[in-house]
């Protein structure tokens, strides 16, 4: 749920449909990967809920879009199922993947092609991330 239209009252019209719209899209996206993520562990909406100790029918309300977790549930989510924030947020994204999230029948591609392909760009950027923290570790010996 957007709760705060705070340094947006002096903005146009169309820049605040936009920008509430692009918020909207990242809920929905968001959402979305909850629920991919919940059905691939075979989980039902109320052992994640019991796990963060909320509702479930907020839980729900967090896959459907219709409610925006806060940060310090994004950081339980994440760490509950074993991914960054940026990926269960959907930061991982490229234009390239939003659009087809937006319009699969259009481009054939499935909800599970679209994660894998982020999930495999995550584990990229983390063997990226473990090799220089690692050769830094060592360079500093």
């Amino acid at each position: 749920m957007i709760h705060s239209a705070a340094g947006y009252e002096n903005l146009p019209t169309k820049v605040l449909m936009e920008k509430l719209e692009a918020k909207v899209k990242r809920i929905q996206i968001a959402g979305q990967i909850l629920r991919y993520l919940r059905k691939k562990n075979g989980l039902k909406q109320k052992d994640i809920a019991t796990k963060l100790g909320i509702v479930q029918q907020t839980y729900a309300g967090y896959e459907n879009g219709w409610h925006e977790p806060n940060l310090d549930i994004l950081i339980q989510l994440a760490n509950f199922h074993g991914v960054t924030l940026d990926y269960i947020s959907g930061r991982l994204f490229d234009e390239w993947l939003i659009e087809p999230f937006f319009n699969l029948k259009e481009n054939n591609q499935s909800m599970t092609d679209i994660f894998e392909h982020a999930k495999r760009q995550n584990e990229d950027a983390i063997k990226f991330s473990d090799i220089v923290m690692d050769k830094r570790i060592h360079n500093k010996d």
